[in-house]
């Protein structure tokens, strides 16, 4: 008797991971047909869905990236993603679920055989721009890589994210794929579950790839006021899950510097739009952040840290 394909969500930050509960909602997707590819530092998120019952496997952070592979390397990556497949789904074909054609992980899985369809989720400012932008501008980075052998001669391709195989195209925000046919899975109660459980003050986002020798960045942190000694509300920062360790300790020390103290959340399963959407922020800043449109979304007091 043939199985039914399988889902598989590519999870690569937290407000991919609230997308996929609300995609999994909205379409009626059972937990046991669910499958997750983890990407990044994501033990919180594994731990979640393992609890929830959904198989998980972890890919290499370096598959995000989009570009030329020389033909050994590339023939490397490929068998390794279909290592990594076939243990995550025995052989059975799937649906896939994530956020762009173009990085490498998601060109492996689209060309994989075993892989019937794809679908996009709203995840963050790409996804805010036309698709005709996108496919001219933004999601036409990699080249056509077919110099590896007959047996995997279509595995790296060039395309958009207008490609033949999507299937559908998820929305988060209204914001989300604009002029374009797309699914509104917006459900208040999905994301609150993901949100914290005390009040925060004031959540600053840190960036990834911040040139660290440009003062202008910085600057922007004059709107925030250092934390007096007797505050008992502090800044509470959240880094990029894509950070380096350099850029981390770089920002550490510059925000003790400047703010005397602060909080730093940790759990790579927390959403910052979950937070904007259960009210638990006051205020949000952050340096040009598709989180500063949700948070006037929700309505939600925001600073863009970016100077004028």
């Amino acid at each position: 008797m043939n199985q039914s394909p399988l889902h598989v969500f590519v999870v690569h930050s937290p407000l991919a991971l609230v997308m996929m509960a609300l995609v999994m909602k909205h379409e009626g997707i059972r937990h046991t047909e669910t499958r997750a590819i983890l990407v990044r530092n994501q033990r919180g998120s594994q731990e979640l869905l393992g609890q929830m019952g959904i198989t998980s496997s972890h890919a290499d952070s370096d598959l995000l990236k989009s570009g030329y592979y020389p033909p050994r390397a590339g023939l490397r990556k490929i068998s390794h993603f279909d290592k990594l497949m076939q243990r995550l789904t025995t052989a059975q074909h799937f649906h896939l679920y994530t956020f762009d054609c173009v990085s490498t992980l998601n060109q492996l899985a689209i060309t994989h055989p075993g892989c019937q369809s794809v679908s996009l989720m709203e995840e963050g400012t790409d996804h805010m721009r036309s698709l005709a932008f996108l496919a001219e501008n933004h999601f036409l980075l990699a080249e056509s890589q077919t110099m590896y052998s007959d047996t995997h001669s279509d595995r790296f391709f060039s395309t958009g994210i207008v490609s033949d195989k999507v299937h559908k195209l998820y929305r988060f925000s209204s914001f989300g794929w604009p002029e374009a046919e797309a699914i509104d899975v917006f459900d208040v109660d999905t994301l609150i579950g993901f949100g914290p459980r005390k009040e925060i003050d004031t959540l600053l986002l840190i960036p990834k790839n911040t040139d660290l020798s440009s003062v202008a960045r910085f600057k922007g942190l004059d709107a925030l006021e250092p934390t007096p000694p007797d505050r008992t509300a502090v800044l509470t920062v959240k880094y990029h899950p894509g950070i380096t360790r350099k850029e981390k300790k770089f920002w550490g020390t510059h925000l003790m510097e400047r703010f005397g103290r602060f909080e730093t959340i940790n759990d790579d399963t927390f959403s910052v739009e979950a937070a904007l959407a259960s009210q638990k922020v006051s205020r949000l800043a952050a340096w040009g952040s598709s989180s500063l449109v949700y948070a006037r979304m929700f309505g939600v007091n925001c600073i863009d840290l970016r100077l004028p």
